[in-house]
């Protein structure tokens, strides 16, 4: 049997950092990725596909969200959808009554199916949540939860419990472990990256139960990225873009962040908005950020009066410090004093 588990979809969120235009594309194409899923469900001979929670992005979703949802669900009456509420929509009803819909609560709910049964239960949990799980050690034993690992659901009281599969969802990137020694737990991701702090591959996880196979297939419409640009050296705007094209080349349909990095011996205000510009038509959304910093002219400091000046001798006088030490040094001091990061 084949089941898909996919979590975190957040029809109806907000895309950060987009314009209104490409905000509402964003949220149409996600809706479309739901569409997507389901076709390669149906290609594959998936009976089954889990959400493991925040189907929509709040418990009161857009009208046009719920329609297409709880229609998309009736259009594939021969693949039953479960779905367990999250965070964000366990405070909203489920809105209708499907065949194929199978829905959980605060108590454990099961669902039988060829070789595979599958238990959920939506937090906060009615009672006590691990001493209540009962599988059969003979089935191939999936259990439903949203939440994080790291305090709302815990691992050790799951273990040894016959568990093969823990579908998880909360957790927007993909990642899969061992349990115990017979069982994996996983979180899929979500489907669609909606910002800067959900970068990367995201996707979906396919379960083959007879072949005991946990599969991770990449399925977004866009990946969005994040690079730092080393442009030392250049001399400006164009040179700078130059550089990012030779090293990162284009993606028409990526959403990417740069962040201009390293020393520079010019100055301009609009370093950034004129990368940006010159990024534009090679990629979906850019977004371009000036983090470098001014060369350091040693021969300028050594005769300058002010406090950097005063604490770059220092650290040269130093006669405990190795040269690269001290250029270490003053590179971090410069750059708190400057109003950054240190670094050494």
């Amino acid at each position: 049997m084949k089941i898909i588990h996919c979590a975190d979809i957040h029809l109806g969120s907000a895309f950060a950092d987009l314009d209104a235009l490409k905000s509402e594309e964003r949220r149409r194409e996600l809706r479309a990725t739901f569409e997507r899923i389901i076709s390669f469900a149906e290609a594959n001979g998936v009976r089954a596909i889990i959400l493991a929670g925040d189907v929509f992005d709040s418990a009161r979703p857009f009208m046009r969200d719920k329609k297409f949802f709880y229609a998309a669900i009736k259009a594939h009456p021969s693949i039953d959808f479960l779905y367990l509420r999250g965070n964000h929509d366990v405070a909203g009803g489920y809105e209708c009554s499907l065949p194929n819909l199978k829905t959980f609560s605060s108590k454990w709910q099961g669902y039988r199916y060829d070789d595979a049964d599958i238990f959920g239960a939506e937090l906060p949990y009615d009672g006590d949540m691990y001493d209540e799980l009962r599988l059969n050690r003979d089935r191939f034993n999936i259990v439903v939860l949203h939440g994080d690992i790291n305090s709302e659901i815990s691992l050790s009281k799951l273990k040894n419990r016959y568990i093969d599969y823990l579908a998880l969802g909360h957790i927007h990137f993909h990642f899969c472990a061992e349990l115990d020694a017979r069982g994996r737990y996983a979180y899929c991701g979500c489907p669609e990256g909606r910002g800067f702090d959900e970068t990367g591959v995201k996707g979906f996880i396919l379960i083959d139960t007879a072949a005991r196979k946990i599969q991770f297939v990449p399925f977004a419409r866009r990946t969005i990225c994040e690079y730092d640009a080393d442009i030392s050296g250049c001399t400006g705007a164009y040179e700078a873009y130059e550089r990012i094209r030779q090293n990162c080349g284009r993606d028409a349909d990526g959403i990417v962040r740069f962040n201009l990095c390293g020393r520079i011996s010019f100055t301009d205000a609009r370093l950034a908005e004129e990368v940006r510009q010159y990024l534009a038509d090679d990629y979906y959304h850019v977004t371009v950020k000036d983090k470098t910093r001014p060369v350091i002219r040693t021969d300028e400091l050594k005769e300058n009066t002010s406090l950097t000046g005063q604490f770059y001798r220092s650290v040269m006088a130093d006669g405990q410090l190795s040269e690269r030490d001290k250029l270490r040094v003053i590179e971090a001091g410069l750059n708190a004093l400057s109003g950054g990061e240190a670094e050494l």
